[in-house]
């Protein structure tokens, strides 16, 4: 899977620019109704993309709060453009994080730093 969501609406973002590890870059997102999720080892990082100015529903931020209570999930919100990250906020059990600056490369390493992680190295 190279990580290109393809969509006649194009409005999913295109993670090809993304690799979670050099000895697997095939390894990327699957995307759920705009959720994107990637799995390793019982481990999961969930990704809800929002467009700048877009708010979080509240039942996708009680989704988001719910997924983070389970231990094995890592849930972040991120904020920008179609594929190009500009803030970023992680989801916690009872709340979500600050918002924080980002960009392709920070996410990049935030998803490896997950990926090294939950791949037990």
């Amino acid at each position: 899977m190279s990580g290109r969501q393809i969509c006649l609406c194009n409005c999913h973002p295109d993670w090809s620019w993304l690799t979670f590890a050099d000895n697997n870059p095939a390894f990327n997102f699957s995307d759920l109704d705009g959720i994107f999720i990637s799995e390793r080892r019982n481990n999961f990082l969930v990704v809800e993309w929002k467009k700048p100015g877009e708010t979080l529903p509240e039942g996708q931020r009680q989704l988001a709060v719910g997924l983070a209570s389970v231990p094995e999930f890592t849930v972040l919100i991120v904020h920008g453009p179609r594929s190009e990250p500009m803030q970023i906020q992680q989801v916690f059990p009872s709340y979500l994080g600050k918002i924080q600056l980002t960009d392709r490369d920070d996410f990049q390493r935030r998803a490896r730093r997950w990926y090294v992680a939950a791949n037990g190295e």
